[in-house]
């Protein structure tokens, strides 16, 4: 309902802020293209901000609105996960010895697939690690969501086309390697929600199960992860990353699958990061209010922890909400998506030149890439 009368607002003219609506529109054309030239671009100016950002008197700074300009931001990646693997010359990644069903669709999204690409790459070598096929999209693909959030039910739906059409080709790739896909996969509540309403039975003997990764690493229990030495402190997004239990639930049943995987019981902090996309630049008096709330939580959560104790959450975007937070707090406890977490678990601090080995010495024919977990 709200969603709606959002759409009808924006159609009257009424959606809000001017430069965001434009803005959206304009990605909104060509996304492939676009979106990954609009990170580049956010992540120069947040790399050039960071640097010049000290220059201006604390003061000044406290009266700002703008989460921008109030101090430090996270950093955002330039590199994209796409151009990081290669994937116009092979998205299907084979994991050796692995059943033809055992193949899953990963959706990186914005979050993994341009603005932190570690988590693509964690759910990616945690998959293989786990003896799954993967396939990713061979372009970027967005599910669409900032624009449906912001009234843009046409846009939304255009690009829902798009997306849509870029996935059953995925599907026909994926069928052309022999392999058989039974999910699709992301890394963030939101994309999953936004995708759910994809229908693709039509183009499939049986529809395709969304899930979550870690959910799915999970109940496929592939890997035995060391004992970690430190419970971390887990944020629950609101778009809930569980599939199959009532929302309000699906933060609880993270946490005690999080802390079954890793031997420790991990430590639930609710409440919303205050990052929200674009909503914490277009809406910044609201969304200090919750990044406000969100910090006192943080603060009463860490009181007894050292600087060592990590910050997981399943969303990109609450990685980078509750980053900004810590920097305003002063405080440089390590902020990681679950799967980067997982990844470091499993590999140690090296994980990535794991996952790098592992492709360079996989055996390449036509758009396939077979590995040896």
């Amino acid at each position: 309902a709200a969603l709606s009368v959002r759409a009808f607002l924006d159609y009257k003219g009424m959606g809000g802020h001017p430069i965001k609506g434009k803005v959206l529109s304009y990605l909104a054309k060509d996304p492939a293209k676009r979106v990954p030239r609009a990170a580049k671009a956010f992540a120069l100016g947040q790399s050039i901000a960071n640097r010049g950002i000290g220059l201006v008197p604390g003061i000044w700074r406290r009266r700002m609105t703008s989460p921008v300009l109030q101090g430090p931001g996270p950093a955002l990646d330039f590199k994209s996960l796409a151009r990081e693997l290669g994937l116009t010359e092979h998205n299907v990644f084979k994991a050796e010895n692995a059943p033809v069903d055992r193949t899953v669709i990963y959706f990186p999204g914005c979050g993994g697939g341009l603005f932190s690409r570690s988590i693509g790459l964690a759910t990616l070598y945690l998959l293989l690690r786990s003896g799954v096929n993967v396939v990713l999209p061979e372009q970027h693909l967005c599910c669409g969501y900032p624009l449906l959030a912001a009234g843009a039910a046409e846009a939304y739906k255009t690009n829902r086309h798009r997306t849509r059409q870029a996935l059953i080709d995925t599907l026909i790739t994926t069928g052309r390697a022999g392999l058989k896909a039974t999910a699709l996969l992301t890394a963030c509540g939101t994309c999953r929600e936004s995708l759910e309403s994809y229908d693709l039975s039509d183009e499939l003997v049986e529809p395709l199960q969304h899930m979550d990764a870690m959910q799915y690493l999970h109940e496929l229990g592939g890997i035995a992860f060391p004992q970690a030495q430190d419970a971390p402190l887990y944020h629950a997004a609101c778009h809930a990353e569980w599939v199959g239990q009532a929302k309000a639930k699906a933060p609880e049943v993270y946490r005690s699958a999080l802390s079954e995987m890793i031997g420790v019981k991990a430590d639930l902090s609710p409440g919303c990061c205050g990052e929200s996309g674009t909503g914490a630049v277009s809406s910044p008096e609201i969304y200090n209010r919750v990044r406000h709330r969100k910090t006192q939580r943080l603060e009463q959560d860490l009181a007894d922890s050292g600087r060592e104790r990590p910050v997981v959450v399943g969303c990109p975007s609450c990685r980078s909400g509750i980053k900004r937070s810590l920097l305003l707090m002063g405080r440089h406890n390590p902020v990681l998506h679950t799967l980067e977490y997982l990844a470091l678990l499993d590999g140690g601090p090296r994980w990535k030149r794991h996952l790098r080995s592992m492709l360079d010495s996989g055996a390449a024919k036509g758009r396939s890439l077979t590995v040896k977990p």
